[in-house]
């Protein structure tokens, strides 16, 4: 698929795509909008190189997808109480190892449809987040173990 507001480059057959010439620091058009909802869409998660944005900027961005939600749990930067702050130094880890399949905040009731994360020191190596699209995961399985599947909820603590 092309776009006419920006490029679109796969990071893999999976999902994910690497987005460039947009500048988040400026609001999207109607357009510039809808093809980038399209985008994630079909390519499940995306990703922007190099942009420098203010806190402001960020959650302009954020609700082209939507409200922003809040959540109780997570620290919150001073003075920005919609903005949460990650912080490997002086935050407690509270995710599962990286050896554990984990879907964030999909234990709500009505999980959140998507998370936006902006990196502002990124290490090296490590503090790696992996993702995995469960649409293939789901079409890779045998018709008979879809069918079987049909209806079926899950609970996990």
């Amino acid at each position: 698929m092309s776009y006419e507001n920006f490029e679109i480059h796969p990071v893999s057959p999976a999902l994910g795509s690497e987005i460039v010439g947009l500048d988040l620091s400026q609001p999207l058009s109607e357009t510039a909008g809808r093809e980038l909802q399209d985008a994630w869409h079909d390519r499940l998660v995306l990703f922007f190189r190099d942009q420098e944005l203010t806190t402001d900027q960020f959650k302009t961005f954020a609700r082209n997808f939507g409200e922003i939600e809040i959540y109780p749990f997570i620290r919150k930067m001073e003075g920005e109480p919609d903005v949460e702050r990650l912080d490997v130094e002086t935050t407690p880890v509270m995710a599962p190892p990286t050896t554990v399949l984990h879907v964030d905040i999909s234990s709500f009731e009505i999980p959140s449809k998507a998370a936006l994360l902006y990196a502002i020191d990124v290490p090296e190596a490590g503090h790696d987040t992996i993702w995995a699209n469960m649409y293939a995961a789901y079409e890779a399985l045998s018709e008979p173990m879809q069918e079987f599947l049909v209806g079926k909820s899950a609970l996990y603590l």
